[in-house]
C-alpha cells in the first residue's frame, strides 16, 4: 500500500547562496512560494500592476536579504514576514507621500483674493514653502523628477507618462516611487529646512 507522500518533503529547502545566484533553483524556489507571497501581496495592491510591483519588489528583497534567513524557522514563515514588510512599508510610504503632496498642494493652491487683503507674512511663508518643495523635486534624479512632474503635477495619466518617456508603465511607477520615498526622507529629516516649515506650519 502506497503510503500519502508528505507535501512539506516535496518543497526544496532554501539554501541562501544557491537563490542568489540565479538559475533553474532559483526558479523553482519562486515556483513553489510565488502563490503564497502573490496572495500577501494582494491584500496591500491597489490593482494589477501594483500587485505585480509588489510581487517583485518582494522578491527583491528575498534576494537582498537571503543570509538574514536561519533555519531555525520555517522560509515561507520567513517569506511571509518578508512579504508583509514590503507591502507596509510600500503602504507606509504612500500614505507618507500622498499627505505630504495634499500639503503642498494645500499650500500652492491660488485662492481668490478679492476683497481681502492678504496677510504679507503668509504670502512670504508660502511662498518659501513653494521654493523649498520646487527644489527639493529639482534635486530628484532627473528621470525621477520628470516621471513625478509629469504624472502628479502635471496630472497626465500613466500610460501618456511612459509614452512621453518611452518607457514601460512599470518603470514610471518605479521613478515615482523612488522620487516620493527621496521627498519623504527629506520631509523626515529633522536638519533639513522642509521638515522645520511644514512641521511648523502642521503645528501652527
Amino acid at each position: 500500500m502506497n503510503r500519502p507522500r508528505d507535501r512539506d518533503t516535496t518543497r526544496v529547502s532554501f539554501d541562501a547562496a544557491r537563490f542568489v545566484a540565479g538559475g533553474d533553483y532559483a526558479r523553482r524556489v519562486v515556483q513553489e512560494n510565488g502563490p503564497l507571497v502573490r496572495t500577501i501581496c494582494k491584500g496591500y495592491a491597489r490593482d494589477h500592476d501594483h500587485l505585480d510591483d509588489l510581487y517583485q519588489e518582494t522578491w527583491l528583497k528575498v534576494s537582498a536579504t537571503a543570509g538574514s534567513f536561519r533555519a531555525t524557522g520555517t522560509f515561507r514563515g520567513w517569506l511571509s514576514r518578508l512579504a508583509r514588510s514590503v507591502c507596509v512599508s510600500d503602504y507606509r510610504a504612500r500614505t507618507a507621500a500622498a499627505r505630504s503632496l495634499d500639503r503642498y498642494a494645500g499650500e500652492l493652491a491660488v485662492t481668490d483674493t478679492a476683497g481681502t487683503d492678504p496677510d504679507p507674512l503668509e504670502l512670504t511663508e508660502k511662498q518659501f514653502l513653494h521654493h523649498l518643495v520646487r527644489e527639493a523635486i529639482d534635486d530628484l534624479p532627473a528621470r525621477e523628477r520628470q516621471a513625478l512632474t509629469l504624472r502628479l503635477i502635471d496630472e497626465r495619466s500613466p500610460a501618456e507618462v511612459a509614452r512621453l518617456m518611452r518607457v514601460r508603465p512599470a518603470t514610471v511607477r518605479s521613478h515615482i516611487r523612488h522620487a516620493l520615498n527621496r521627498l519623504r526622507k527629506r520631509i523626515e529629516d529633522p536638519r533639513d529646512p522642509l521638515h522645520v516649515l511644514l512641521r511648523f506650519r502642521a503645528d501652527s
